[in-house]
């Protein structure tokens, strides 16, 4: 006896379609949201006013080029007296830092580059859309194999 194949109706295609779509896109909608918001790109620009009033609120976090050349990154900095003080990211601790406010030659704050942000985003999209077709073709690809007697 043979078996006979019965090709499943455009109705019952269009709701296993829906299904697996639903099943793939819910991740890779996660994935967007989590890239983009990883790929924000920042850099780093000069504080018009400085040198600043001592009384004067400093960038969170704030950029600090001392005058060796060297910077430094404080959160939550502010001036007290004649130092700036300010917590310092040492890896999983956050450190009290202080420097002379002398030594500070000049405070940069960290803005978002919209350039860099959304090309980013454009290419994140591209990479889900990519991902996606390419998981869809697979399942149809999949299941029409198995469809054959």
């Amino acid at each position: 006896m043979r078996n006979i194949h019965i090709r499943p109706s455009a109705g019952e295609r269009a709701a296993g379609r829906a299904s697996t779509e639903g099943r793939f896109a819910q991740p890779f909608l996660v994935a967007l949201v989590l890239t983009t918001s990883l790929l924000g790109c920042h850099r780093w620009e000069p504080v018009d006013e400085y040198p600043l009033d001592r009384r004067s609120e400093l960038p969170d976090p704030a950029r600090l080029i001392l005058a060796d050349g060297s910077a430094v990154v404080l959160e939550e900095a502010q001036f007290e007296a004649d130092s700036v003080i300010g917590l310092y990211n040492a890896g999983l601790v956050k450190l009290a830092r202080t420097l002379p406010a002398q030594d500070v030659r000049s405070v940069e704050a960290k803005v978002v580059d919209t350039a860099k942000t959304g090309a980013a985003i454009v290419l994140a999209a591209f990479a889900l859309l990519l991902a996606v077709t390419l998981l869809k073709g697979a399942v149809d690809w999949e299941r029409y194999l198995g469809a054959r007697p």
